[in-house]
């Protein structure tokens, strides 16, 4: 048994959800974001459901940042898709995309789009991840207003002839709160 006291007034006091007790030895795991809008952007069961992949892109331990599975973005040196997934979401609400990027080869671009082609995410600055600055695990977080009901993420290749590999894992799309409900009812 755990007992975590807790002390303050009623509106001071912070409420846990989740609490993971694992072993020193066993492997970092993460929980699932609460209100991700993508459909298992883990790939902690080992597989791509709910993407679309392209180019023998795939869920891999070889790929993984957080848990067991990540996601290898593979292309074929053209501007061809790797993976993408498209979500619904509410036009005028503010959202939150984030991910682990790490670039194994090459490059790759990352775009997000809504369902009126605006571009709400663009990468770094072009969309271009390369290799160089990217050869190592990054954290990328965006937040955004939606301006449409859906809105696509999409991975494609490089287009230069080279063929490109990339890892990603943990990627979410959170809905933020609204700012004028201060949690207490």
């Amino acid at each position: 048994e755990i007992m975590i006291p807790l002390t303050g007034e009623a509106k001071e006091l912070k409420f846990v959800k989740d609490i993971v007790v694992k072993a020193a030895d066993e492997p970092d795991t993460e929980l699932p974001v609460e209100g991700n809008l993508f459909a298992n952007g883990t790939f902690e069961d080992g597989n791509a459901d709910g993407w679309k992949t392209y180019q023998g892109s795939a869920a891999s331990a070889d790929a993984a940042k957080n848990g067991a599975y990540g996601f290898n973005a593979i292309g074929n040196g053209g501007w061809g898709g790797m993976f993408n997934q498209t979500v619904a979401v509410e036009a005028g609400k503010t959202y939150t995309l984030s991910f682990w990027i790490k670039v194994a080869s090459n490059g790759v671009n990352i775009q997000v789009r809504d369902d009126a082609g605006n571009i709400k995410y663009d990468g770094a600055g072009a969309g271009w991840y390369d290799g160089n600055k990217y050869a190592e695990w990054t954290y990328i977080e965006n937040t955004f207003v939606a301006a449409a009901d859906t809105l696509n993420f999409n991975v494609c290749g490089a287009g230069n002839g080279t063929p490109e590999s990339a890892y990603f894992d943990s990627i979410t799309l959170v809905k933020e709160k609204d700012p004028s409900f201060d949690g207490y009812i």
